[in-house]
């Protein structure tokens, strides 16, 4: 008897053994990574937020757009009222634009035009009927005038029939040209590289700028000319019209935008920046 039960306990130790080692395997095998499944991303247009007063004359939206099908930018609009605002141009010292996210004097600043390899600038630039810099062809296919509170988007082929722009409160030499003065689209096709951008678009028969910057969050990329080009035609708000003429900017490395008060409303750009044109509201005189 006592055999019987030593026997039976043995064979009750194997079957445990064995249902155990089953278990353990079981674990080990779920255990072992398995490829993830691919899920393709969801092309979401976030629909931006209204318009912000900052400033009297400055209004302030941030908001995202898919691009690509699969990124996002990140697009901060700064609306200016030209007959509100006093427009400026600053020399940025060591070529650094963090120092102007802490600057009193004004209200807003975005990165300007191209720059050469001496860090001179590349094309037009003038502020209260000083020019800075003369016009070079290497300084973009475009000019955003600014003449008594009115914008205007001058190609720079035409430049030479212009007399009034040295005269001008603020001119900027840049390019593309992303709209055209008569409204259509200035990027013939999707040719260009993804960088973040900056841009001034003209609106309200040249008393509205807008001042754009559109940049991915995690890195240098941003849309395409192509894709900002249409962007701007459309409207980025939904039941707005779009620019009347809008004007690219420095852009990449260089694009930047700092809004007097706001955390959120800024880019500190990677590269270096010569100069930025600002804005000050009037109400702050």
């Amino acid at each position: 008897m006592r055999k019987q039960r030593v026997a039976a306990l043995v064979v009750a130790l194997i079957a445990a053994s064995a249902v155990l080692f089953g278990v353990l395997r079981h674990r080990a095998r779920d255990a072992r990574p398995r490829p993830r499944p691919r899920v393709a991303a969801r092309v979401v247009r976030r629909e931006p937020t209204e318009l912000h007063q900052v400033a009297p004359g400055i209004s302030v939206a941030e908001l995202e757009r898919a691009y690509d099908s699969d990124r996002f930018a990140k697009i901060v609009i700064v609306r200016l009222g030209l007959t509100q605002v006093s427009l400026g141009l600053r020399a940025l010292e060591e070529h650094r634009f963090r120092p102007l996210f802490d600057a009193s004097d004004f209200d807003v600043a975005v990165n300007a035009g191209f720059f050469e390899p001496d860090f001179t600038p590349s094309g037009l630039m003038v502020e209260s009927a000083h020019v800075l810099s003369p016009a070079n062809a290497r300084g973009g296919s475009g000019v955003l005038v600014v003449t008594r509170g009115t914008a205007r988007l001058v190609p720079y082929d035409r430049l030479a029939d212009d007399s009034t722009i040295a005269s001008a409160d603020l001119a900027i030499q840049c390019g593309p040209r992303l709209i055209e003065p008569d409204g259509s689209v200035g990027i013939a096709r999707d040719a260009s590289q993804r960088a973040a951008r900056t841009v001034a678009c003209i609106r309200d028969h040249g008393h509205v700028l807008d001042l754009i910057v559109a940049y991915r969050r995690d890195g240098l990329g941003g849309p395409g000319l192509f894709t900002l080009a249409e962007w701007l035609h459309d409207g980025l708000f939904p039941g707005e019209s779009g620019c009347e003429a809008a004007l690219n900017f420095d852009g990449g490395p260089s694009s930047a935008i700092s809004v007097r008060g706001s955390d959120t409303a800024r880019r500190l750009p990677p590269g270096p920046v010569i100069w930025a044109m600002t804005a000050r509201s009037n109400a702050r005189r």
